[in-house]
């Protein structure tokens, strides 16, 4: 299937389509599809970011034989394909995948099953170095299910979590195994079980240098979300249960830490009313799981599956990606963003024949989502890898004091007292009129409405915005005097106290004359006789400094005394 290139419409048509007052909302920068060699479809399951490139895992599966190949594909930011590499087993599949930088080198680690006879699975890791693989690693404790869900990649080690079944016991046990990151080798692995374990879906999280498992635990008639905890060399701290209650199952697919809470996501199933719904718990971790909130999300249609996959927190926001399908006739793909108190802030969902979106990854301010898509998912399948860039968007609003005023955001300068742009979540460099000046009045950039006074200046747009472009006013006073020297002309605050003043009340000129300073005057008026006078500004004023001519009188006398 050759599904190509899907480039869905251009940011330009966007911001012309769209109002700018909406509320943030994610747009789909590109979709893109990777053909399969005939007889082929593919699927990815989960998406790693690197600086340089998106790494995604899942399988090949050829149709005829029904045989799958785990899959590793690397493209760039834009879509365009690097590599698309199976690793050459048989009847493997990739189900999570970790990558890192070391030395300006890309390692990638993959960890999920390989189906080794009907019925029969072992947990199968394979790691890469820049997309070409280095070693694989294969192993086995007994003859029935064992596979790989997850993995965690921590100093020179990796940890994996997954499941082994027991036959003899007619149980699951949740497995945490440690392997070196160099070559693979198995140093040690845990088990666990009360009671029969769902750990299909684990997860493992490193938090304050401890290991954390998210997975399902069966009591009675319903599925329970159990939480284990354990130090980094394998010793169990603590465990933790949350029960929804009977003929309720809890499936995870994702989690993630943040502080003293966990987040997981997955479906709630409800045999009574034959549906699932998405589902988003938060926990507080302390002596239990205690539920803080539960969020979830669904189509009311009967034997409709409505589920949350992945979920990453990013800004004090989480993100989940998820899907709707119903009875395998359709699949629908869901991404969704709410607060950290369970508020939902928008839900997108997007609407193909067969759109599946199973992993999510976050990486500098933009969305990256792995899956696939085509056009039936059986009878026959038809369908491909897919990843998809996914941005939000905010809107900023400047505001200034006027009309006269303009506002610049990268190269677009808008004029007005009110101007608004829909921007990409992520830094965003503002600029406003630095000053404007007209007939002795001055108004210039003073600082921005939340106290930051450069100009131009660097926004962080994670929210709808609004800034106030905030300007002071100054006037300028003229200092004018025929004599002497006048001090204090210039631009003043208004409400600033201004003083003027001359260096000398009385300057002879030595030609029998001098000046004498007589007063200042403000249009005709005299306003004050002091050598130096203090006012407030509050608009532009001239002064003018006024003078007395006085002239040298001599008086001669040959006889007697002369005066005067």
């Amino acid at each position: 299937m050759r599904l190509g290139s899907i480039f869905l419409a251009s940011i330009t048509v966007l911001l012309l389509t769209l109002p700018l007052t909406s509320e943030a909302f994610p747009n789909v920068e590109w979709q893109e599809t990777y053909a399969s060699p005939i007889g082929f479809v593919s699927e990815l399951y989960s998406i790693a970011v690197t600086s340089k490139h998106i790494y995604a895992t899942g399988y090949m599966y050829h149709v005829d034989s029904r045989q799958r190949d785990l899959l590793l594909l690397v493209a760039n930011f834009d879509g365009s394909l690097v590599e698309k590499r199976r690793v050459g087993v048989v009847n493997t599949r990739g189900r999570s995948i970790k990558v890192e930088e070391v030395n300006g080198d890309e390692y990638a680690y993959v960890i999920g099953y390989r189906i080794t006879s009907p019925h029969v699975y072992s947990f199968f890791l394979v790691a890469f170095k820049n997309a070409e693989k280095i070693w694989v690693k294969e192993w086995k404790k007994i003859g029935k299910y064992e596979y790989g869900s997850d993995l965690a990649i921590y100093g020179d080690r990796i940890y994996v979590v997954g499941s082994r079944y027991y036959s003899s016991e007619k149980i699951h046990k949740a497995v945490l195994a440690c392997l070196r990151k160099s070559d693979g080798e198995l140093l040690w692995e845990r088990e666990w079980a009360d009671y029969d374990v769902f750990f299909y879906n684990a997860k493992i999280m490193i938090y304050k240098d401890a290991i954390y498992l998210v997975g399902g635990i069966f009591k009675n008639d319903e599925l329970d979300i159990i939480v284990l905890k354990y130090s980094l060399d394998g010793i169990l701290l603590s465990s933790y249960e949350y029960s929804a209650g009977n003929n309720i199952y809890l499936i995870p697919h994702g989690a993630a830490i943040h502080g003293s809470y966990v987040y997981v996501s997955g479906e709630i199933w409800e045999s009574k009313i034959g549906r699932s719904r998405a589902m988003l718990y938060c926990f507080e971790l302390g002596s239990s799981l205690k539920k803080i909130w539960e969020k979830t999300y669904g189509e009311d249609v009967y034997y409709s599956y409505n589920w949350f996959g992945d979920l990453k927190i990013y800004r004090d926001h989480i993100y989940v990606v998820g899907g709707i399908s119903k009875l395998l006739q359709y699949a629908k793909g869901i991404l969704a963003k709410y607060d950290l108190s369970g508020n939902r802030k928008w839900l997108k969902t997007y609407n193909e024949s067969v759109l599946r979106t199973s992993g999510l990854q976050i990486h500098d301010d933009k969305i990256y989502i792995c899956g696939s898509k085509g056009t039936s998912y059986y009878n026959p399948p038809d369908y491909d890898a897919m990843l998809m860039q996914v941005v939000e968007y905010f809107s900023l609003k400047v505001t200034t004091p006027g009309a006269d005023y303009w506002v610049d955001v990268e190269g677009d300068k808008k004029s007005g007292p009110s101007a608004e742009y829909l921007l990409p979540m992520g830094m965003h460099e503002v600029q406003v009129e630095d000053e404007i000046e007209d007939n002795g009045v001055k108004h210039y950039f003073k600082q921005w409405s939340d106290g930051v006074t450069d100009n131009p200046r660097t926004v962080e747009l994670y929210e709808d915005t609004e800034l106030e472009a905030q300007y002071g006013t100054q006037y300028y006073v003229t200092v004018d005097t025929a004599y002497s020297t006048a001090s204090g002309e210039g631009w003043y605050d208004e409400g600033e106290t201004a003083t003027i003043s001359v260096a000398e009340t009385q300057v002879d000129q030595g030609n029998d004359t001098r000046r004498i300073f007589q007063s200042w005057k403000l249009d005709g008026t005299v306003v004050s006789t002091d050598q130096s006078y203090s006012f407030t500004v509050n608009e532009p004023q001239a002064y003018t400094a006024e003078w007395k001519t006085q002239y040298y009188v001599r008086v001669y006398t040959d006889y007697s005394t002369a005066s005067g």
